[in-house]
């Protein structure tokens, strides 16, 4: 997918909360991610692949966080 130099631009701003709601997006995700990743690390074994499930929870957090602040609209090419 080609992008724009504004895309790019958006994409690599700073973006603050936009008020109360994308706060309370914040931490309901970092709640959520959370408690996940504390019951992978108690529940599964150690080894490589708890270590990548945490990694990719880390991931799925950062990206949800990342919807938050960017607000983009939902398309079907991703």
């Amino acid at each position: 997918m080609n992008r724009t130099n504004e895309q790019l631009a958006h994409d690599h701003a700073h973006h603050a909360p936009q008020g109360p709601s994308d706060i309370d997006m914040h931490q309901a995700v970092r709640a959520r991610t959370t408690e996940l990743a504390q019951w992978v690390n108690s529940a599964l074994p150690d080894g490589r692949e708890k270590s990548i499930a945490l990694t990719k929870l880390d991931e799925a957090r950062m990206w949800a966080n990342a919807a938050v602040a960017l607000k983009r609209p939902a398309t079907t090419d991703g």
